[in-house]
């Protein structure tokens, strides 16, 4: 803005002073030119004039300076001039405004211009203003050789300036004073139209700024026959056209995010300086603990100096494309694919396609557990089996016969119970199996569970605290499956409590959902395990060697059958008010007044 000022100031500045000068300049020489005329003719007229007189004087005879200066006022008087007769050394002899008695009186006129100059040259001259006649005159002077008791000196003669001379002075200030008012009137008319130019380029410089910043609906209107008309138009035409890229261009746009929001893989987008230029929603939910993507470098997003060299290599055109596996973090794993990608003025940039396979490798994970899990719990009841048989087949003793078929039994009971729990979990994961969601007691699926559990409670002199309310909860649930539930889980506990402890089941309402827990007094699930022991034959690691009876299936049924029912199961441990045990919750959908009865529901 202030460049403009200045641009503006500068311009009138400049056209004030031309317009100044062209009008002053011609003013002062027509003046000066006026005057050197006048100068020059009078001086022409005092030389015509002093030669007149000094050709009289040759044809005279004086007898003293008081008759030469009686003649000399005779002559001068019809010329109208000054006649002055100055003696070598300055002493006036003669002068025709002064009369004879008093030109004694009269200062040297040695030192005077005019004087010194005439016995130089052939003719001396000077302007000065005469002090006895308060006039400018011009002096011309003339040496003369003596004429009898005349001394030889200087004539000289003295014209007036005529009138025209002074009113020069006076036409110049009527002059100034009309290149004043016309320079007042120029200003002012040229300040004007700056000002209107002024405002009509500020007008089309703001649409100029608005369109370069994609506003297109304030534009200047100039009516037909004004002089930005034309440039107004084209600014509105290219607006139009602007207005119609920027639309496409913005269409183009939201469907290109909305395309990469919509994939599943994380998009990263480099530049050829190997910072990342954009990204989609999938890549900040990745990276979500970085505020800001953009702008850092992938080594700075993913700690993999392999990635970070793969990515310099592509970007300086070493390679195409590059694939690889990177963690990020202790759980998360990505398949990366790199690519090449040409930008403008010949630079490459790359895009980074992140496909998170964390639960692929969790499912692999559990594969290999499950298989070498099932291979654990499956091979040691078979060697005691081949063990055992083998012995059988060798010794025909009543007595050691009869431990050997007891051990035979009890590892068979315990592979079909493996059988039976595995069974069941396909049963509950099956997703076309119907089961009767009615509002049942918790108290009493509760009661039931337990009568299945109290055998084993009892030889470990393990007890059961129901806090339940005797009137509730009331839960939506099928009645054998959330059986099924509080068996597992008491069961569980009962195995894990010391001698002599109690099993706790209580409930809480919050959120409408029942939550419904089961506590026990064992040594605790350490906090790396929480997370893993609802999968298949998965077991805390200490616990793996010893004889539990346990066949590592019955949390993950518990599991499945919560979820078929819309609920969600988890532990805490320890428990909050002692360092040690367990409690195992899980949610419920409440029964809602109105509800009476039962509905069909197929697992999703």
């Amino acid at each position: 803005m202030r460049l403009k000022f200045r641009l503006r100031v500068r311009l009138l500045l400049l056209l004030w002073g031309i317009f100044f000068l062209a009008l002053f300049l011609p003013s002062l020489y027509y003046n000066k030119y006026l005057k050197d005329e006048i100068l020059s003719e009078t001086g022409a007229r005092a030389t015509r004039e002093l030669a007149l007189i000094k050709d009289l004087m040759a044809r005279e005879r004086f007898h003293g300076p008081e008759q030469l200066h009686a003649w000399l006022r005779s002559v001068s008087g019809p010329l109208k001039v000054r006649v002055t007769y100055v003696a070598e050394g300055g002493q006036v002899i003669a002068d025709t405004d002064v009369p004879f008695d008093q030109t004694s009186s009269l200062e040297n006129h040695a030192r005077r211009p005019e004087i010194v100059a005439a016995y130089s040259q052939p003719t001396g001259s000077s302007l000065r203003r005469s002090g006895e006649l308060n006039t400018d005159l011009l002096y011309v002077a003339q040496r003369i050789e003596g004429h009898g008791t005349i001394p030889g000196g200087v004539l000289r003669v003295a014209i007036p300036l005529s009138g025209i001379f002074y009113s020069l002075g006076n036409v110049a200030i009527v002059q100034r004073l009309i290149i004043l008012t016309g320079f007042i009137a120029f200003a002012l008319i040229s300040l004007g139209l700056m000002v209107s130019a002024s405002r009509s380029v500020s007008l089309l410089s703001s649409a100029a700024d608005s369109i370069g910043q994609g506003d297109v609906k304030v534009l200047p209107q100039f009516h037909h026959g004004h002089y930005f008309y034309p440039l107004a138009k084209s600014i509105r035409e290219n607006a139009q056209r602007v207005e119609s890229y920027i639309q496409t261009i913005t269409e183009q746009k939201f469907q290109l995010e909305s395309i990469l929001d919509g994939i599943e893989e994380g998009i990263l987008l480099l530049n050829s300086a190997g910072r990342i230029d954009s990204s989609n929603r999938a890549a900040r939910t990745m990276f979500s603990s970085i505020p800001e993507l953009k702008g850092r470098r992938p080594l700075e997003v993913i700690r993999s100096p392999e990635l970070q060299a793969a990515c310099n290599r592509v970007l300086e055109n070493e390679i195409h494309s590059f694939h690889s596996e990177v963690t990020f973090g202790s759980d998360r794993f990505y398949h990366v694919h790199i690519v090449r990608i040409e930008q403008s003025k010949g630079e490459f940039g790359a895009i980074i396609a992140l496909h998170d396979i964390s639960e692929l490798k969790r499912l692999e994970t559990v594969r290999r557990d499950f298989v070498a899990n099932a291979s654990h719990e499956l091979r040691t009841p078979l060697t005691s089996i081949k063990g055992y048989t083998e012995v059988l087949m060798s010794e025909d003793d009543p007595e050691v016969r009869s431990p050997c078929l007891d051990v035979i039994f009890k590892n068979a009971n315990h592979m079909i119970k493996i059988v039976n729990d595995l069974l069941q979990l396909a049963k509950v994961e099956d997703y076309n199996t119907i089961i009767d969601i009615a509002p049942v007691k918790a108290d009493d699926v509760l009661i039931e569970a337990w009568k299945a559990c109290a055998p084993a409670a009892e030889q470990r002199s393990v007890s059961l605290q129901n806090d339940l309310p005797p009137d509730g909860p009331m839960v939506q649930a099928d009645f054998d499956q959330l059986v099924q539930v509080f068996r597992n889980l008491l069961e569980n506990a009962v195995r894990y409590s010391p001698s002599g402890r109690k099993v706790e089941v209580f409930s809480l309402a919050q959120k409408g959902k029942v939550t419904i827990g089961v506590s026990d007094s064992g040594p605790g699930i350490p906090r790396k395990d929480q997370q893993r022991i609802f999968e298949r034959f998965f077991r805390v690691e200490r616990y793996r060697g010893k004889e539990t009876g346990s066949t590592g299936l019955g949390l993950a049924i518990c599991r499945h059958i919560i979820r078929s029912h819309g609920g969600a199961i988890w532990v805490e441990s320890p428990r909050k008010d002692t360092a040690s045990g367990s409690t195992f919750f899980f949610t419920l959908s409440p029964v809602e007044p109105g509800d009476t009865g039962g509905q069909p529901l197929k697992q999703t």
